[in-house]
């Protein structure tokens, strides 16, 4: 019968949990035929991998149900953990596809972001990373409160599962009051003289 395995925990910080690699993917049980058709497979004890940064090799207990046992087995298989380090990537994000939200709704400002690309560090499975570019990311700054001038905003990054932060970016938020037209109420005796542009 396949047998099966699991982890619980999580690896040190920058590490992910890649694989586990049995000794044996296979063991032979004796049991009477219905106990044997009731079982799919024999699974053994979860490997704790909590605070894990490098493979390590450990022998698991089987759980076998009662009333069976193991024809060529001691109970135990031997297996290969490997945890593998996180890859980083630093992804050039163009600032004209960042949100700006929460600003002024009268039109009384204009908002302007300095730069033309931020720096984007993100950390994740080397197979991940490998794929991803600026199309998979979503970036939004917030403008609330902030009054007329420049302003250091902190930009909210959504990212595909799996791939993280390493570090939040910032942005320059240039922002400007609007010109506004002055409009000048015409006399009732004479003609109104149509401001430019209107």
């Amino acid at each position: 019968m396949p047998v099966t395995t699991t982890v619980r925990g999580k690896p040190k910080a920058g590490y992910y949990f890649k694989e586990i690699i049995p000794d044996t993917s296979s063991v032979l049980v004796v049991g009477s035929k219905d106990l044997l058709d009731s079982i799919s497979r024999i699974e053994a004890e979860a490997v704790d991998i909590e605070g894990k940064s490098e493979s390590f090799r450990t022998e698991l207990k089987l759980n076998v149900p009662q009333g069976a046992t193991l024809a060529d087995n001691n109970g135990t298989i031997s297996v290969l953990v490997n945890i593998e380090p996180l890859a980083t990537r630093t992804i050039s994000f163009p600032t004209s596809q960042i949100s700006i939200y929460d600003s002024d709704t009268s039109g009384a400002f204009e908002y302007a972001i300095a730069a033309h690309s931020i720096s984007i560090p993100v950390e994740g499975r080397p197979e991940l990373l490998q794929e991803l570019d600026a199309n998979d990311i979503r970036c939004s700054v917030s403008v609330r409160d902030l009054r007329e001038g420049e302003h250091q905003v902190p930009v909210t990054v959504s990212l595909p599962a799996g791939i993280s932060l390493r570090e939040r970016p910032t942005v320059t938020v240039t922002i400007n009051a609007t010109a506004q037209e002055t409009v000048t109420k015409p006399s009732t005796d004479a003609t109104p003289v149509p401001t430019p542009g209107g």
